[in-house]
């Protein structure tokens, strides 16, 4: 990535119950979205 190049993402939570959630991250790139993290966050 060139410096000053800006690329849309998108987060989105999902909460599965009161001690389980996930973090996506989905960025653009070349007109195609694709998720490029995700994290599953647990108590």
């Amino acid at each position: 990535m060139a410096p000053k190049t800006s690329v849309p993402v998108r987060a989105v939570v999902h909460i599965v119950d009161p001690s389980h959630y996930t973090f996506d991250w989905y960025e653009t790139r070349g007109g195609k979205e694709s998720r490029t993290m995700q994290i599953e966050y647990s108590k």
